[in-house]
């Protein structure tokens, strides 16, 4: 009978450490949300170009779609009682892999055509209609122009949008345009960091991902981090499984580095750690903005202006990267 018992209790204490279901919210700031969206914008555009949805030929993301995929971010990112949360979350800060772009393409065309004339010299409208009607109806803006092409003649344009779109079907929509040789977003090769969905009646399942060993073949090896959401948005934490990370990837969820207060003002502090270290400060695009040692819990930031930034600490072996917002 002791035995029995024995075996329940270790049973028991299995469980219990890899189905954790906690209270949740599905609402943050909208600047988290901001960056959750693109999350879910990119997770539907895979599964759409995947299994060949009808929506493959829509220049809009389906907002239902998106929105469905979310909530069930939003609601990991605020469980902050599971400590895989902060795994997936503050030391990894794992998203999903930009495999094409959501704002950005390019085009190849005739350096004589009178467009490309005046986007040469900035000048927009540059009075091709149909080129001018693209560019208002999708608010795209110019941000370079290359002389240099492989195809001879021919210069190249890179534009932008205002907002996210399914940017292939843009790109193509300039292809029949009198000059254009080519119009096309490009794509990442590889692999890398992730987050997979699948959406079943009464949950959403998410796995969080990191992969490493030549990620620009394709990464030959992941840990996975695995969480179900309920309609509640309360969470639960299924377990980890995969490789072990690598030396200097930290998954000791009891050192966790803590930044208070967030948002900020002017400065922060940093708890949890000891004494010197090392600090960066990213902008969302991976811009490096501040760098410094530091032998205080506290970093005066107050020269950032308002906004959402990447603060990454070096600490020993370990980096460990956080989202931090100035108000």
């Amino acid at each position: 009978m002791k035995k029995n018992f024995s075996l329940f209790f270790l049973l028991l204490e299995v469980v219990l450490a890899h189905c954790q279901i906690v209270v949740s919210s599905c609402d943050a700031p909208d600047s988290i949300m901001a960056i959750y969206k693109e999350d879910a914008q990119r997770m539907v555009l895979y599964k759409t170009y995947m299994y060949y949805s009808p929506y493959r030929d829509s220049v809009n993301i389906p907002d239902t779609a998106v929105q469905a995929i979310v909530n069930p971010l939003i609601a990991v990112y605020n469980a902050i009682s599971l400590p895989a949360r902060d795994t997936v979350v503050n030391i990894l800060n794992l998203h999903a892999f930009p495999l094409r772009p959501l704002d950005k393409f390019m085009i190849i065309a005739d350096s004589n055509q009178n467009y490309m004339q005046q986007f040469k010299v900035g000048i927009i409208p540059t009075g091709d209609a149909t080129v001018d009607s693209l560019m208002n109806l999708y608010q795209i803006s110019m941000y370079a122009y290359a002389t240099w092409s492989m195809i001879p003649g021919n210069h190249q344009v890179y534009f932008e949008t205002e907002n996210n779109y399914n940017m292939p079907v843009i790109a193509s929509q300039w292809s029949n345009i009198p000059g254009v040789s080519y119009s096309l977003c490009d794509m990442l090769g590889g692999s890398g960091d992730d987050i997979m969905d699948s959406i079943y009646s009464d949950h959403v399942n998410l796995k969080y991902l990191k992969g490493w060993g030549d990620c620009y073949a394709g990464c030959t090896e992941y840990r996975i981090w695995e969480f179900n959401v309920y309609p509640d948005c309360s969470v639960e934490y299924v377990g980890s499984y995969g490789n072990d990370l690598p030396l200097g990837m930290n998954e000791n969820l009891q050192t966790l580095i803590k930044v208070s207060p967030n948002p900020f003002t002017q400065t922060i502090k940093v708890n949890g750690i000891q004494t010197p270290y090392s600090f960066m400060i990213y902008s969302l695009l991976g811009q490096m903005l501040m760098a410094g040692n530091s032998n205080s819990a506290e970093i005066d930031l107050s020269k950032l202006l308002p906004g959402i930034y990447y603060l990454s600490i070096d600490y020993k072996t370990t980096r460990i990267t956080q989202i931090i917002c100035k108000k």
